[in-house]
């Protein structure tokens, strides 16, 4: 991702995910030319802070991922690879904010690849996975997404028996263990699905717009929203996996309770209004 769409300039952005993010410093002014959105990017992946009474504008734009040093990030430690024990082998899932599909400056070049809808034409983030034994690299491949950007972190992947699940961008991809082979890919969310939890046999989806629940064959077998997009902007637990069900906060500091049916079990948006 280029930034030339946005008629400026923006230091490079320390962020651990889309939810947690730190500001780079801006000249004084500066106007924005040309605003659009570029490759499906959510309403999240771009905000512009405007602030009147102050000589200073702060831009906040999302297209990769770095590593977050400055500041803990509210879905767990922040990092670049998750590392899995399937039977003997070990699963590296790395992220590749670099990777150009086809390109011969890779740093490794992955023997298969998979895309959500709008990867190839509009990558936003990029995850690989390589399957190791004794240190010896036997399989690969790399997923791109579009979409609202994701990260590795604790619950962006998940391993369930001969099967990995991974978040990236919009789409849950299902892949087969150890081949690698995809098995099926589901948009799970409007703008990016950020983690990925297993509950009896299916899978809950935390995305940006949506919670999403996902059977094993990655068919939708239902989905909610709320008022407002479900990230915090102070590190308050936007998603919450409890014993009967699901606990969630949105922007606007609304909370919902859901079963794991998708039912509203009881909300704050009445009382707050």
């Amino acid at each position: 991702m280029h930034l030339c769409h946005w008629g400026l300039r923006i230091p490079p952005i320390s962020i651990c995910n889309s939810n947690h993010l730190r500001p780079p410093s801006l000249p004084q002014t500066f106007k924005l030319k040309n605003l659009r959105s570029f490759g499906g990017l959510s309403n999240l992946a771009v905000i512009i802070i405007l602030k009147a009474t102050a000589k200073q504008a702060v831009g906040i734009l999302i297209p990769q991922q770095h590593k977050c040093s400055a500041v803990t990030c509210h879905f767990h430690e922040p990092c670049t690879m998750n590392s899995y024990r399937y039977k003997d082998l070990t699963i590296q899932v790395v992220d590749e904010p670099a990777y150009e599909f086809r390109s011969s400056t890779n740093n490794f070049n992955y023997q298969k690849y998979f895309f959500g809808g709008g990867g190839q034409e509009y990558p936003t983030s990029k995850h690989g996975i390589k399957i190791l034994q004794n240190d010896k690299i036997l399989n690969s491949c790399i997923v791109i997404g579009s979409g609202g950007a994701t990260g590795i972190h604790q619950n962006s992947a998940l391993l369930d028996s001969d099967d990995l699940l991974l978040c990236c961008c919009d789409t849950v991809f299902c892949l087969s263990l150890p081949a690698l082979d995809l098995k099926w890919k589901t948009q799970a969310d409007q703008a990016t699905c950020f983690q990925i939890f297993k509950q009896q046999n299916d899978y809950i989806i935390h995305g940006e717009l949506q919670v999403t629940k996902l059977d094993k064959e990655g068919r939708i077998k239902w989905q909610f929203s709320g008022a407002d997009i479900f990230v915090s902007a102070d590190n308050e637990e936007e998603f919450k996996m409890e014993s009967d069900g699901i606990l969630l906060t949105d922007f606007a500091k609304t909370k919902y309770k859901l079963d794991f049916d998708g039912k509203l079990m009881w909300d704050t948006y009445k009382q707050s209004r």
